[in-house]
């Protein structure tokens, strides 16, 4: 189901607190930090963070904040893919502060190299991983949408880490595969079983595996149907509500600080909850609290087929750098449909449609995270 409503409300302060670096940080000049904040119902501010700066600046002036949200897909009042793609590049021109600060990261650090973390607590629905970068002669960059360039992923106050990207480790998720699959998503047990024979459950036994599972957990894969609504008593992972899995102790997870993909409709959509009042919220948040390392997860309905494809193509591309970090196999994933559309004048409508249906899924916790499954191939 794809209900959707349009967030409004203030937005927190990012917690701008320091704590201890873990002896296995990775050097933090790859780490640069993008903050989104609100400052008023329709406008929001640029904050950029890196090494080679002592304090965080801000990127530009204001802006109003475009209405381009990918999880009104398939609804009445949804753009189509085409026009999605079209607004994106449209609107991405027009902010030059924020293109030139990311060029500087790009020619800085190396798109290889570099791990762009963005914490936006706007709740406007800001498809980012969409904005569309020039490409750059000297040194060679390509163009495209930025999160088919360099490995981009999502920070949420779960993750209440030092500004400067000290609390990211180089963490290896390491341990079995534990997957919950719906019978109408039963395709995806075709591809899961060369990971882990055996590691499908039944979907009512998510939160007490994940709360009771002995064995240390690599990755925990959930497809089923997810549904959005106008406020967290309405979320759904299945028959699973939102506040369910937030006040289920989930010690299985917590212990293991494993990756967990969440192959449902708007399960990687945050919202923001005026009961709640403080920042956008959502199955992301409520897994990094419990211990996940990285959620991944769309931002949107995605027919199943499609989804079993892209969830096949990120672990496919695990298993083939298997030292590369879990955002940057999603970026690999998307570069690969961004291929068939970029500098083209005409592209295709199916490829346009795979391509805003791929980019829906974003990456949220521990940028330089890994995984390392203990049984399958």
């Amino acid at each position: 189901a794809a209900r959707r409503r349009s967030a409004a409300g203030p937005a927190p302060r990012p917690w701008g607190g320091r704590i201890a670096a873990d002896a296995t940080v990775r050097a933090a000049r790859s780490y640069a930090l993008l903050t989104v904040q609100r400052t008023d119902d329709v406008h929001f501010r640029l904050l950029g963070q890196h090494s080679e700066n002592e304090k965080e600046m801000q990127i530009g002036e204001p802006s109003g904040s475009p209405d381009l949200s990918l999880g009104k897909l398939a609804t009445r009042s949804g753009l189509s893919p085409e026009d999605i793609f079209d607004y994106m590049l449209e609107w991405s021109q027009g902010e030059d502060s924020l293109i030139d600060w990311l060029q500087h990261l790009r020619a800085a650090v190396g798109d290889h190299e570099l791990r762009l973390v963005i914490w936006d607590t706007t709740g406007f629905d800001i498809p980012w991983e969409l904005f569309y970068l020039p490409g750059i002669e000297a040194p060679q960059r390509r163009e495209g949408p930025l999160g088919a360039l360099f490995a981009v992923s999502r920070r949420v106050a779960a993750h209440r880490g030092a500004d400067d990207g000290s609390s990211y480790a180089e963490h290896v998720c390491r341990g079995r595969l534990l997957a919950f699959i719906d019978d109408e998503m039963a395709a995806d047990r075709q591809f899961l079983d060369q990971y882990g024979v055996g590691g499908v459950n039944p979907p009512n036994e998510l939160l007490d595996q994940l709360d009771k599972a002995a064995d240390p957990l690599g990755l925990v894969y959930v497809a089923c149907h997810g549904m959005y609504a106008d406020g967290l008593l309405g979320l759904r992972l299945g028959d699973f509500k939102y506040f369910q899995i937030t006040r289920y102790p989930l010690a299985a997870l917590t212990r293991s600080r494993a990756v967990v993909f969440l192959n449902a409709c708007h399960a990687g959509r945050l919202m923001w909850d005026p009961r709640i009042n403080r920042e956008a919220s959502g199955f992301a948040t409520a897994f990094l609290r419990k211990g996940a390392d990285v959620v991944i997860g769309p931002t949107g309905f995605v027919e199943t087929g499609l989804a079993g494809r892209i969830a096949a193509g990120v672990l496919e591309q695990v298993a083939l750098q298997p030292h590369q970090a879990l955002a940057s196999a999603l970026t690999q994933v998307r570069a690969k449909i961004a291929q068939q559309v970029v500098g083209k004048l005409d592209p295709p409508e199916a490829d346009l449609k795979e391509l805003a249906y791929t980019f829906m899924y974003v990456c949220f916790g521990n940028p330089y995270a890994t995984l390392e499954l203990t049984a399958g191939d």
